[in-house]
Formats: structure tokens, sequence, C-alpha cells
């Protein structure tokens, strides 16, 4: 064979040899592909997570509201929001029972969930500010944690009545009894025959108690007290989003002295809220428009910030019969009232979310 013929097939040899790999373009657009496929998936991953967590707080939600019944069992009726049992006041230990105690239903429903170890050494006779209960108030009530939502925020560590020191821990809790439906702002006469039985005292203060619904601070509401039947009447609802500083779950209200007049229920609560507002809206120490007209800006109070969560469009409430519902966040302010309120208030499932 002739030598020039023999280089030129050893040259295409080798040329042949060094287009086995990738070419720099080819690369590239391999890269591409690959990042416009994770793009397209890690929506759905997410969506996939969301769901499982959004699950999650659904069961821990549901059982809450079961160990609400449990409760109704041994005691015959729906827990307090706040503990209405006498205690010495908070800074006397050792003095006359002259307030309540004020602990959060979280610690009376506790024995009948699986957190009953972590307040079995709990002075249930004690305000929750008093130093044997102090360790509870910082410890962490997982059962009322969302998955959703980031587990630490903002909590006042100061004794009632002050707001002078906050910290960023996971004391608080994501799911609060329910007050009750309120109407206006203004003072409300609290009556069994008013379906708004709320008090609504000075802007920016505590926004007074409604006492319509199943739990309130020093509570004794029974099954048959509930005219609109307890599976369509809330008795829990999310608060997971930001909602500003709160206390921690060992926290019922600031305290409960059971008076003749109504208005002895105008505590600063701390385990349960009213429904004024629409969901996601008011915060506390923030400014609303008016639920009613959607106009102006109105001082939200400590006891009216809004009901809502992290999960997409919408919030979990647990129902009087330890069921748990998904409630859109479109649902009006109405509708939300008279989902809180235990009589004849009337009732419609167009805002829940269908499965």
């Amino acid at each position: 064979m002739h030598a020039s013929v023999i280089l030129d097939k050893m040259i295409g040899d080798v040329r042949r040899l060094r287009r086995t790999g990738f070419t720099l373009v080819e690369l590239l657009v391999v890269i591409a592909i690959i990042g416009i496929l994770i793009a397209l998936l890690l929506p759905a991953i997410q969506a996939a997570r969301e769901a499982a967590r959004r699950s999650d707080c659904t069961n821990r939600m549901r059982q809450l509201g079961l160990a609400c019944q449990s409760y109704i069992d041994s005691n015959k009726n729906f827990p307090p929001s706040a503990s209405g049992a006498l205690g010495p006041a908070w800074n006397s230990p050792g003095g006359t029972p002259t307030t309540s105690v004020a602990l959060s239903y979280l610690a009376l429903i506790a024995p009948y969930n699986e957190e009953a170890a972590l307040i079995k050494s709990l002075d249930f006779r004690q305000h929750w500010w008093a130093e044997v209960n102090r360790p509870y108030y910082e410890s962490v009530y997982l059962l009322a944690k969302c998955p959703t939502a980031p587990q630490e925020q903002k909590v006042y560590d100061s004794e009632p009545n002050s707001s002078s020191i906050v910290v960023f821990k996971n004391w608080a809790p994501h799911y609060s009894a329910i007050n009750g439906g309120k109407k206006t702002m203004g003072d409300v006469t609290a009556s069994a025959s008013n379906p708004y039985s709320g008090i609504g005292f000075s802007n920016g203060g505590s926004g007074g108690t409604a006492i319509n619904g199943l739990m309130f601070p020093g509570s004794k509401v029974a099954i048959k007290d509930v005219r609109d039947g307890i599976s369509h009447t809330a008795l829990l609802g999310e608060i997971s989003w930001d909602i500003s500083a709160t206390r921690a779950w060992l926290a019922g209200s600031l305290t409960w002295i059971p008076v003749a007049n109504a208005k002895g229920y105008n505590t600063w609560c701390y385990s349960s809220r009213n429904i004024y507002f629409g969901m996601n809206v008011a915060k506390r120490d923030g400014k609303a428009p008016n639920p009613d007209t959607n106009t102006g800006s109105e001082d939200v109070g400590n006891n009216d910030v809004s009901f809502g969560s992290r999960h997409r469009s919408g919030a979990n409430f647990a129902m009087g019969d330890g069921s748990v519902q998904f409630v859109l966040e479109s649902t009006s302010v109405d509708i939300l009232r008279a989902l809180a309120s235990r009589n004849g208030m009337g009732y419609s499932k167009e805002f829940f979310e269908m499965p």
C-alpha cells in the first residue's frame, strides 16, 4: 500500500478516536436539559412535602380536638380557654386565692393526649407565671406546633402586664381556642340572646372577649348549650402566620376575675382569640381595615388578631366534635363569625375545602 494512503488512514483513525467524547456545546445542552427537568419537578416535590406537612398539621389538631372530647367526658363541659380556678396572685404565691391561675386549655387537656408527661409536675393551683411553673412556660408543646410554620417566633418572656422582654423561642403554640364571633369594636352587652355577645373596649387594647363560642376564659360550655351542634361550631383554629410577639403555650390569659358584670370577661387572652377580622389580615399591635366595610384603618386588639396559617389558601379549624376542616382564606368574615358562634348563627359548608 502506498505510504500516503497509510498515513491518511492513520490520521482518520486518530480523528475518530478524538470524537468519542462530548463537545462543549453538547455538554452545555445536556446540563440545560437537566436544569429544565429539575425546574419542572421541584414545584411538584415542594407541593408533595407541603401536603405531608398539612396532613401532619391536621392530625395534630385532631388529637387536640379529641382530647377536648375526653375532657368533656370527665368534666361534662368543654375546657375553658384559660382556667377559671382561683389561686394566689402570680406575684404572691403564698397569698390568699383571689384571681384565676389562668392556665391555658393546652395544660388542661394535656392529661388526655400524648403531652401528659410534659405537665407531670405542673402546679395547677398556681398562675402560669408563678416561679414553680416557669420551667413549663419555657418548654415546647409539640402537639400544638404546625409543621409548616417556623418553629421559633417572638415570645414575651416577662411578667404579666409587661412586654419588655421578647425572645425568639419555640414556646408559642400555633393552635388557638376560639372565644366566639365579635361584630363590632364598640361595647357590646354580653347576653345569651345576643348572637354577637362580645365586649369590645378601647382600640389597641385587649379588644374584649367574645363569649358566644365553645371556649373562652373561665367558660363551662356544655354540649347541650350548643344550638348549632358541635360538629357545626369551631373549637380551635390555626394562628401560625406572623402575628408578631405572643405568649408561651402555658399562658391562657392575663387573669380572669369572675364578676356579675359581663365586663369581667375583659381580659387579655393568649390561648384563645375572637373572630372579628378575616384570615391573615390583622396582627397584634398593627392596623387593619374595618372587617365589615373593608375601609379605613383600625388598631388591632390583642384578642382580635386574625386566624390564619402558612398553608396555601387557608387554615385548619377543629370543630367541636373533634373533626378538622380546612377553611378557605377567601371565606367572608360573617361566615367565620357564624362558624365561631354556638347559638343559632347558621351553618354552611361553602367555606370548607372539599376533598
